[in-house]
């Protein structure tokens, strides 16, 4: 018999926060829409899963696991059988300390992220005490740049992920009780001038799914998105583009919803996880030789702006201009406090792999590239796939497929990773999830 339950609290801050996703984040001056956290639980066959999504840019690796282990006491269940996750948001608050200035400082909102905790293992507890006896359902959809809504940021030609991967639980009445959603693209509709607390585009997605059906409990979860963005898409970067946008993925996530076969038969859950160490990684510069890159993106992007140039090559000016000032802050933090102490704040990369029947998901502690995560879904032997991304914590940097070396994408310059990491994590994660079948 399988048992399920969900919750679902506000996160939104009471206080002018410093915002977090842009180099230039604004202090925030009020609040467009409330932020949210969401907890998902499972059972079955003797074992138990719980799913949080939360309305972040991220969480420290610190703070990721004095969550689980507030989850895991208030609950009972075991740490390795809880996933936390961010949805990458760019217009909530600071959920550590500025990783613009110093990735090993303290946290800036340390009693706002003590709530944040708090409210996440109630919401966790109370997902388990009100468990029911439960139908799932799972299934894919889709929503790309034919809608106008994303695709690769650094090329339109380039790989996409246009999926939208559906979890969803009914209780034995039929009713829709919670509904997971995995879609690859950043939340960066709105852009580093936008002053409002906001979840971007998934505020719509939510509003649009819990409009068709209201009793469910809504969590997103971010997917492959370090090469997907609106940028070549959107007519602005707007609350109405936002609202567009997200209503277009949520329009197909109750497409899914509509077509979607329930099952009440038991299912297998089963979890599997690595500690992911890759077999190299980059050497940082001298911050000398950090700052004089920096400087000549910095001239290269100023030059860009004087001419007028068009706004797709300025954008990816100062996105070249943005992972060289991250070079620099992460030498001068390797000079300063040692390399090792450095890696230590980013490794080991972490995997998660659980399965519930035919649907599974594969969490990891890192922005990664698209290709990365068609790669993973290709060799899931399950039927439905999320890559669950900025999850358990974060690493230093992106995980960034080749050509992003190759054509020195700015990503790569803020990531303590090498050429080839592609590769290696997509193999990993295909083998983690292969063991659970």
């Amino acid at each position: 018999m399988i048992q399920a339950g969900s919750a679902i609290c506000s996160i939104t801050p009471d206080f002018p926060a410093m915002m977090c996703g842009y180099p230039t984040s604004q202090v925030s001056t009020g609040v467009h829409d409330k932020l949210y956290a969401s907890a998902l639980y499972l059972a079955c066959g003797g074992q138990e899963f719980i799913y949080v999504t939360s309305d972040l840019c991220y969480y420290s690796r610190t703070r990721s696991d004095r969550i689980v282990d507030a989850i895991a006491a208030a609950t009972g269940v075991d740490k390795k059988h809880i996933i936390l996750c961010a949805i990458h948001t760019h217009s909530g608050p600071m959920p550590s300390c500025n990783p613009y200035e110093e990735s090993l400082g303290a946290e800036m909102y340390p009693e706002y992220m003590d709530q944040v905790m708090e409210k996440i293992a109630g919401i966790a507890k109370e997902a388990k005490e009100t468990a029911f006896q439960a139908k799932i359902g799972y299934g894919t959809g889709y929503c790309g740049k034919e809608q106008g809504v994303g695709g690769n940021r650094h090329n339109p030609d380039y790989k996409a992920d246009p999926s939208v991967s559906v979890l969803a639980v009914q209780d034995m009445d039929g009713t829709l009780r919670a509904c997971l959603t995995n879609y690859a693209l950043h939340p960066t509709v709105l852009h580093a001038d936008n002053s409002l607390i906001s979840a971007d585009y998934v505020a719509y997605t939510r509003v649009a799914v819990n409009e068709k059906y209201p009793q469910a409990v809504f969590g997103f979860v971010q997917g492959c998105s370090g090469n997907q963005s609106t940028r070549f898409f959107r007519h602005g970067q707007t609350f109405e583009e936002a609202e567009r946008i997200g209503r277009a993925i949520g329009g197909a996530v109750t497409d899914v919803l509509e077509n979607m076969q329930f099952s009440a038969d038991d299912v297998k859950i089963a979890f599997a996880d690595l500690d992911f160490y890759p077999s190299q990684l980059r050497e940082i510069p001298a911050h000398a030789d950090a700052v004089a890159n920096a400087e000549k993106a910095k001239r290269e992007y100023d030059e860009l702006i004087a001419n007028n140039a068009p706004y797709s090559i300025c954008r990816s000016a100062e996105c070249t201009l943005i992972g060289a000032n991250q070079l620099v802050k992460h030498a001068f933090e390797a000079e300063k406090y040692g390399k090792e102490a450095w890696l230590a704040n980013g490794l080991p990369v972490r995997m998660r792999a659980v399965r519930v029947g035919d649907w599974a998901v594969f969490a990891v502690s890192a922005e990664m590239f698209v290709e990365i995560g068609l790669a993973i879904k290709e060799a899931s032997p399950f039927k439905t796939t999320f890559v669950s991304t900025v999850s358990m914590g974060t690493t230093i940097g992106y995980i960034c497929s080749d050509y992003a070396y190759d054509q020195y994408c700015y990503e790569p310059q803020s990531s303590m990773f090498c050429r080839g990491i592609a590769g290696e994590i997509s193999e990993a994660a295909g083998k983690l999830l292969q063991s659970l079948a």
